[in-house]
């Protein structure tokens, strides 16, 4: 079973900062979960535990609106993934993703390094995910 063509739509509409489509791509109650080094502040004051696709839309459209008007691309890059089957026909996933930073005229940069754990439930057409825990890689 391949998850390469969810997995890929969904980083094309975070690159391009499509955020209600690529919210819609959560369950309307899905938990996104962000285990970051501590103090890290998330844009727009973001919780780092967001409850429901309104909260997880939320925090992506105030990073994109941070990043507006700055001459730097941010790239997502998902690999390594692994797939589970759960109950209920669900899913488990476990990847490894980056985000990486590349300034005009400049040299790209790895900005994150993560790995993420998604629960995916069957939808019409597909998958939406359920639960996605980001855990950075600073985390000691």
């Amino acid at each position: 079973m391949t998850l390469l063509p969810f997995y890929v739509r969904q980083l094309h509409l975070l690159d391009a900062g499509e955020v209600d489509a690529w919210a819609a791509t959560f369950t309307v109650d899905a938990v996104f979960t962000q285990v970051a080094p501590a103090g890290r502040t998330f844009a727009g004051g973001a919780p780092a535990q967001r409850r429901g696709r309104a909260a997880i839309a939320g925090a992506l459209r105030a990073a994109v609106a941070k990043r507006a008007g700055s001459a730097v691309v941010r790239r997502y890059w998902l690999d390594m993934l692994v797939v589970d089957p759960a109950p209920g026909g669900a899913l488990r996933t476990r990847f490894a993703a980056f985000n990486v930073e590349t300034p005009a005229g400049g040299r790209p940069v790895v900005h994150n390094s993560t790995t993420g754990e998604d629960l995916l439930v069957p939808a019409p057409g597909g998958w939406l995910v359920a639960a996605r825990r980001i855990t950075h890689d600073a985390v000691s």
